[in-house]
């Protein structure tokens, strides 16, 4: 999964599925949702905010670099991991809803109750406070800021790759960066947290090198073309 289909997927879930359960939960009839006025806003509490969270994230994102520069970049996330806990979450919320209308026929012999809807409500928040909370900040980076012409206000977060914080630069830059002779495991080599101020973007790419958890390569940065390129220095 590439870095780009992860962050469309992730903001089209957050946007369609934060709009859907607010409106279910606000508007429904008692024949969808038979609940008091009470428990609807205790359950809207539990679960908007943090659908609210990360939206926030995803479109502050969205706000200052719109288009990724090198659409190739891999997912330093697997897809499953990005994928699944949301789907999960939802998926409870949806048998829970199901169960609770169901409970209400009279032929039926379910015991769902309100608080047993409002404990599924908030057993799926915290599958995704435990899970893809993490990840959003992540896959939606805003390490490098620009404060005026080429001169950036940078910051890596910890656990950031090598390739993503490169990659954080190319869009802050709007320049493309090539990475030359970097093997797999160099370009997801994680970094250390670090912070610089008043640099400019080839100084940012040149100083991630000192930030790397794991022994890394000699290499030098190069700006033609409009192109940063990063080249492997032979030893």
């Amino acid at each position: 999964m590439t870095l780009e289909s992860a962050q469309r997927w992730l903001g089209i879930y957050f946007l369609t599925t934060t709009v859907l359960i607010g409106c279910y939960l606000l508007l429904s009839t008692q024949s969808l949702l038979p609940l008091d006025a009470t428990s609807k806003g205790d359950c809207f509490k539990i679960i908007i905010p943090v659908f609210i969270g990360q939206l926030t994230i995803i479109f502050q994102w969205i706000a200052n670099a719109n288009n990724p520069i090198d659409k190739n970049v891999i997912s330093p996330i697997p897809g499953w991991a990005i994928q699944l806990p949301p789907f999960l979450a939802i998926l409870i919320v949806l048998l829970a809803g199901i169960s609770l209308v169901m409970t209400k026929e009279p032929s039926n012999n379910a015991t769902t109750s309100s608080e047993t809807f409002k404990n599924a409500i908030t057993f799926s928040v915290t599958i995704l406070n435990a899970t893809t909370v993490y990840l959003v900040p992540r896959l939606f980076p805003s390490g490098a800021r620009l404060i005026s012409g080429q001169v950036f206000n940078f910051s890596v977060p910890e656990g950031w790759t090598f390739e993503q914080a490169a990659h954080a630069i190319s869009i802050a830059a709007q320049k493309p960066v090539k990475l030359n002779g970097f093997k797999s495991s160099q370009k997801s080599s994680p970094l250390h947290r670090g912070e610089y101020t008043g640099v400019t973007a080839k100084e940012a790419l040149e100083k991630l090198k000192a930030l790397s958890i794991d022994e890394f390569p000699d290499y030098s940065v190069d700006y033609s073309k409009d192109v940063y390129t990063i080249d492997i220095k032979n030893t």
